[in-house]
């Protein structure tokens, strides 16, 4: 969830409801061809559960019930860099940009311990196994 800096607690909240509504209205206005979401945050599968616009899918690092776990800890900042999954997206995209939609979901699945990534929408969305993650990058 996206949470506005100077915010009071509770507010400033993207809820799965409002996403998908605002994603269905990009698509009844022509704003996209192809949509491709990534959320990591603990329970971030939450955020697909409303997702049924076509062309439009959400990855998430956990599953609705789930925690994302920590990696890379830095021990001179006393903090954790990054999540699991944000990490090993972040080398699937400079590392292995060719790679499918399906290729990364089973990449990431392996890869990402503690939580179970999670897809929504992949249904609506078409095409995991010929659209590669460098079309959502440039």
């Amino acid at each position: 969830m996206i949470v506005a800096p100077t915010a009071a607690p509770g507010e400033g909240l993207i809820l799965p409801d409002q996403l998908a509504a605002t994603v269905a209205t990009m698509f009844g206005e022509g704003r996209y061809r192809r949509l491709l979401v990534a959320v990591e945050t603990c329970h971030g599968g939450v955020m697909g559960t409303r997702l049924t616009a076509p062309g439009a899918m959400l990855f998430a690092g956990a599953a609705p019930s789930e925690d994302s776990l920590g990696t890379n800890y830095d021990g001179s900042l006393a903090n954790w860099l990054a999540d699991e999954f944000a990490y090993e997206l972040t080398l699937a995209a400079t590392g292995t940009p060719a790679i499918t939609l399906d290729q990364l979901y089973q990449r990431l699945y392996r890869s990402v311990g503690g939580s179970h990534v999670n897809v929504s929408n992949a249904g609506a969305f078409g095409g995991l196994g010929s659209v590669t993650l460098q079309e959502f990058l440039e």
